[in-house]
């Protein structure tokens, strides 16, 4: 039962980019430059990402192992998620993927997954 609201919770990451990935283009493109913009979206979503996750420990009550195992869930789903949907079903090529990894350029994607990764462990040392 873990796992089901592990996923749910981060469909409920996925639904939330995806408005704040609108959002940027509503409100960010036209004043700020393509990367501005995205790194301004980016930093928005590792923040609300947490915030959900604290609600999610807070809901699932996860133990310290189930944590660190959620956050590796939560990885595996995104990289599953970006490289299956953006690479193999409308067809970006990888090196334009892999270039988001890229933070010596200004791009702030690996921050994602490292709130996916340790934000459970980080949300349950403040949730008591």
């Amino acid at each position: 039962m873990l796992y089901v609201k592990a996923f749910l919770a981060w469909f409920l990451f996925g639904v939330t980019a995806v408005l704040l990935g609108a959002a940027r283009e509503k409100l960010l493109r036209p004043r700020l430059s393509d990367l501005a913009a995205h790194q301004v979206e980016t930093l928005v979503v590792c923040a609300v990402i947490f915030a959900l996750t604290v609600g999610f420990v807070r809901w699932a009550r996860p133990s310290g192992s189930e944590t660190w195992a959620i956050g590796c869930f939560w990885v595996i789903l995104t990289l599953a998620f970006e490289i299956g949907i953006f690479h193999f079903a409308l067809g970006k090529p990888m090196a334009e993927l892999t270039a988001d990894f890229n933070i010596l350029r200004g791009h702030l994607w690996p921050l994602v997954l490292l709130t996916e990764l340790i934000g459970p462990t980080v949300a349950r040392s403040t949730v008591r």
